[in-house]
């Protein structure tokens, strides 16, 4: 009876002690050789072996119904009865651990290790326990030595990031972050520690990706709150750190029709003229005040087109610029109040061909993570500098836009889709050119899943359904109008500063009088640049 009995308590301590360590084979070893123990050796031994099982039995059943205190109790008394068995010093330290007791359970995994060096469960836990008593250089010698053992043990790599991380080990951090497996309910913890060591190493445009990947993710993680400030805080540390910003973008494009040649011969126009060519559009922008809800902005813009075999169509265009933002919350309604000022200098063949003064109010209405709505009003006055033959072609005119655009997007504003409608009256000097216009505008983006790969595809749509309302003196006739135009643009990031892009433009116009019919497509490679 007695060893029947010692071998139902024995069996129902190999199930419970493998809850709580992963050695299997160490494990098996110290059963069978307690059993052989129990046969061997004489009655009352067997008596006091068996009261200090019993009590670690005991503990681990109380443990598991998360009674700590009675488990703690349990566990010392087996100590008493057990000195040198390894797991039971364990067992201590994973309740004080429970009971959020750090410090207290340090001593009891150092001994478990002192009495079994390859009791590799109890670096791990004595390596959390160090860490949560934020004894950071401690951790590392012992979460080092197991990292050489069992580099895959789950969540390894995240205690070794973070403790790297406290202790300015920043390139060692981001090796173990990345490289280390971990489970669900540390994947959150280790996308933050991830994004803060990026930010260390300068990476900030990637560790923003980190903050926004974890809060866009899981809105309802414990860190999508102190994840979103920190994006939030890097965006804002770009703009005060530098008051200023440059891009230069470079393209080399195919355009199959230059001239705007009709789709069909008429009146002897010509042939549609290709040609392959270049241009290059500078941006500078610069801050006169920058604070948090406001900010005064001066710009200047460049752009020049340059035709291989079409020269006398090159376009050359200066755009001085000025801007007033504003930014505030109405309730839960955010908003972006924006003026805009542009003063169009544009040479064709390097002659001055025509002005544009552009006024531009605008306000940005955002409601809740995922819908904003952009109201605009645009008023252009342009004057052509080189006057027609006919005062009825005299294209000198105001030109009134409203409009409105719905985006709806993911809360980090990275993929999106948006419809639009506008309304344009142009007014001319000559009545060939009078004219209102309906435009409907769809569009989308999207961010490829990798992160880090930073692909988006972008596509924008536009349909114009322009009406004149004088007869055309050469036709006798109003000439209408419905142009449409399809954009398709794959773009990647390199680093912070660079983007190479590919882009496909369609544009037609369809019309009453096939003078003014034709069809072009511009096909573009470019590049750039950011600062």
């Amino acid at each position: 009876m007695l060893l029947v009995k010692v071998y139902e308590y024995f069996h129902k301590f190999s199930s419970l002690i493998q809850r709580f360590c992963q050695n299997g084979n160490r494990l098996l070893t110290v059963v069978l050789a307690t059993l052989v123990a129990v046969i061997l050796i004489q009655t009352p031994v067997i008596s006091q072996e068996f009261s200090g099982y019993e009590r670690l039995i005991k503990g681990m059943e109380v443990f598991k119904a998360k009674e700590y205190e009675m488990a703690l109790d349990n566990f010392q008394k087996a100590q008493l009865m057990l000195p040198d068995d390894p797991d039971i010093p364990f067992f201590i330290g994973m309740t004080y651990l429970e009971m959020v007791k750090p410090e207290e359970a340090i001593p009891y995994f150092k001994k478990t290790i002192e009495v079994s060096p390859d009791y590799w469960d109890a670096y791990f836990q004595l390596s959390t326990a160090l860490v949560t008593s934020e004894r950071f250089k401690e951790a590392l010698d012992y979460l080092e030595k197991l990292y050489n053992v069992q580099p895959q043990r789950e969540n390894l790599g995240c205690l070794l990031g973070m403790a790297c991380y406290r202790e300015g080990r920043y390139e060692d951090a981001l090796n173990y972050l990345e490289t280390g497996v971990s489970s669900d309910r540390m994947s959150d913890v280790v996308i933050l520690y991830t994004g803060l060591t990026r930010q260390k190493l300068g990476q900030r445009k990637e560790a923003r990706i980190e903050f926004r990947d974890l809060y866009t993710t899981d809105p309802t993680s414990p860190f999508a709150a102190a994840s979103r400030r920190l994006d939030e805080t890097l965006r804002l540390e770009e703009k005060v750190v530098r008051p200023y910003q440059f891009n230069a973008t470079f393209r080399s494009f195919y355009d199959d029709n230059v001239r705007l040649i009709p789709t069909e011969d008429v009146f002897g126009v010509g042939h549609r003229k290709n040609s392959f060519g270049q241009s290059v559009f500078l941006r500078g922008e610069y801050s006169l005040l920058k604070r948090q809800n406001n900010e005064i902005n001066v710009s200047y813009g460049y752009y020049q087109t340059i035709y291989n075999s079409e020269r006398k169509y090159d376009v050359q265009d200066h755009i001085p610029g000025l801007s007033f933002i504003y930014r505030g919350k109405v309730g839960p309604v955010g908003y972006n109040a924006r003026l805009d000022y542009f003063f169009d200098w544009i040479f064709l063949d390097y002659h001055w061909f025509m002005s544009t003064h552009t006024t531009k109010p605008s306000l940005a209405l955002t409601t809740g993570p995922y819908f904003t709505t952009l109201l605009s009003y645009t008023f252009k006055h342009k004057n052509f500098r080189i006057k027609p033959d006919f005062e009825a072609d005299d294209r000198d005119s105001v030109n009134h836009e409203v409009g409105l655009t719905q985006f709806f997007h993911t809360s980090d504003g990275e993929n999106y889709i948006k419809f639009g409608y506008y309304r344009k009256a142009e007014r001319a000097d000559g009545d060939n050119w009078d004219y209102d216009s309906n435009t409907l505008l769809g569009g989308l983006q999207f961010t490829a899943p990798d992160k880090l790969q930073q692909v988006k595809l972008n596509v924008d749509y536009t349909w114009e359904d322009r009406n004149h309302l004088n007869a055309n003196i050469f036709f006798d006739r109003h000439r209408e109008d419905i142009e449409r135009s399809v954009s398709t643009t794959v773009s990647k990031d390199i680093g912070d500063h660079i983007t190479v892009f590919g882009n496909y433009l369609r544009r037609d116009n369809s019309s009453n009088m096939k003078l003014y019919n034709y069809e072009k497509n511009i096909y573009t490679l470019g590049i750039t640049y950011r600062h």
